[in-house]
């Protein structure tokens, strides 16, 4: 019985000692990423006018604007950085603030500017 586990016990040894293959696999992968706006597509109505005790809510400002994002993507391959761009058109969900502050029952002229979270903007604000 002794010389049976002493068997195993070298075969074990044996095979865990074993010098193993490795191989890797070169690839880029993405270190970050950032997202920047270089241009909107123009608004189809910019200038509006309504009547005194209009809601905020009734001026139906665009809940998204359409924008062209460049898509900077650092990456790193073996040890040579490089940058990589894309890109693309998506919609960017916004909110509003104007100058002065937007009150119904005020008449005047507000200037509404859209508030942009998530991007660098580089193009004009529409």
């Amino acid at each position: 019985m002794k010389r049976l586990l002493s068997i195993i016990l070298t075969l074990s040894m044996l095979f865990t000692l074993l010098p193993g293959r490795v191989l890797a696999e070169e690839s880029y992968s993405n270190i970050s990423a950032s997202q920047e706006i270089i241009a909107f597509l123009p608004l189809t109505e910019t200038e509006r006018t309504v009547t005194p005790g209009t809601t905020l809510e009734d001026l139906e400002l665009p809940e998204t604007l359409t924008a062209t994002v460049r898509i900077n993507l650092e990456t790193v391959a073996g040890s040579i950085y490089g940058s990589e761009y894309e890109e693309t058109t998506v919609a960017i969900p916004v909110t509003w603030t104007s100058q002065p502050g937007y009150d119904m029952n005020t008449e005047g002229v507000y200037v509404f500017t859209p508030v942009i979270e998530g991007y660098t903007v580089s193009a004009p604000l529409p």
